[in-house]
């Protein structure tokens, strides 16, 4: 079997000759658009290809004394770590051609080559997967719901302690009750830790937005007020600048809690979304922009903590045929930060979507 990989992707082929491949910490996108190490993947399993989605025919790993080359492309952050003889799909630069517009017309001469043959300026292709099943019990509204939740949503934890609480007091230096009670040998600090009991809530779905953005907090009482059937309470909190949403309902928050899959700082969406037609993920993508982003003069920029939903917001992107680039702004004592940087000029950009294809323009080897 043969295997060649552009980023995050991976195609089995079978010609009788075993190149040398990637790195085994590349990622590559399975059948489900979600993403694994190419040492992880197993025989049988379903990959995207080039060609669409096919099954796995033969893994299999060696030992290399060669150099790695690293190919680095426009609009995505994570470089592609291959051998020389790994084979690209690719198109050399023409006529010191770096304008990807102008290299369209020669578009029937792309195939696969070793990447020892790639020169920087050359044209690489990415394959957009367009399957699509959809979800009846997600329309455009409840689209736009989970795309502004992955934005300014959390759910709440559902337990809360209750009973007569305790603190330290600096000034006299020692434990004392709410109540202003002192602490003796009658009521020592275990028999008060005893006594406070765990009481177990309704999970909560939590919406944090700013202060100036109530049309946005109407929009989602009344999404949820119609699709749910539940009346969400929408507070001020002046001295945080902030607004929130209230929606003090389990139901609610399980359904959201299915669909969106809720990891803290790790927020992801189903792997079922990013199936739906383009037209939903859209809504899902200006539920997001909405929350989370802003537009400068000339592009609309985007943030994100989690490196998945970052991922899955890039194909989506690609689904609906806009190109944007997702880069990664690292911190030192924080977590990286995964942007994603719409151009309101498409045709100023280095890549552009043909077909089931992105194209874009190699930077770096």
């Amino acid at each position: 079997s043969r295997c060649w990989a552009s980023p995050l992707q991976i195609q089995c082929c079978a010609d009788g000759y075993v190149y040398v491949c990637c790195t085994p910490e590349t990622e590559i996108t399975m059948a489900n658009l979600t993403t694994k190490k190419i040492e992880e993947v197993k025989v049988g399993e379903k990959v995207i290809t080039h060609k669409g989605i096919e099954k796995v025919e033969k893994t299999f790993q060696r030992e290399i004394d060669e150099k790695i080359i690293r190919i680095k492309r426009y609009g995505y952050y994570k470089p592609l770590l291959v051998t020389y003889s790994h084979p690209i799909y690719a198109l050399n630069r023409l006529k010191h051609y770096y304008n990807p517009q102008r290299m369209m017309k020669y578009l029937d001469k792309i195939d696969f080559l070793p990447a020892i043959q790639l020169e920087k300026g050359c044209l690489l292709a990415y394959k957009i997967n367009r399957e699509e099943k959809d979800i009846k019990i997600i329309d455009k509204d409840l689209a736009w719901l989970l795309g502004i939740y992955m934005a300014e949503g959390n759910l709440s934890g559902n337990v809360r302690k209750e009973g007569p609480l305790y603190y330290y007091d600096r000034y006299r230096g020692e434990l004392r009750l709410r109540k202003g009670q002192i602490l003796s040998k009658e009521k020592p600090l275990m028999k008060i830790k005893k006594s406070i009991k765990e009481k177990r809530y309704n999970q909560s779905v939590i919406f944090t937005l700013n202060i100036k953005e109530t049309e946005l907090a109407i929009r989602i009482r009344d999404i949820i007020r119609f699709k749910f059937r539940y009346e969400c309470s929408i507070k001020e909190r002046p001295n945080k600048n902030t607004l929130l949403v209230l929606c003090h309902n389990s139901k609610i928050a399980k359904w959201i809690n299915f669909w969106c899959l809720n990891k803290k700082e790790n927020k992801q969406l189903h792997s079922d979304i990013l199936f739906l037609p383009a037209y939903k993920q859209l809504e899902i993508i200006k539920g997001w922009e909405e929350g989370d982003g802003y537009t400068l003069k000339n592009r609309f920029v985007g943030s994100t903590i989690s490196e998945v939903f970052a991922n899955q917001l890039y194909e989506m992107y690609l689904r609906n045929n806009i190109v944007v680039n997702l880069d990664i702004v690292k911190r030192k004592e924080k977590k990286d930060v995964y942007c994603i940087y719409r151009y309101l000029n498409q045709k100023r950009m280095k890549q552009f979507i043909k077909g089931d294809l992105l194209f874009s323009l190699c930077y770096d080897l």
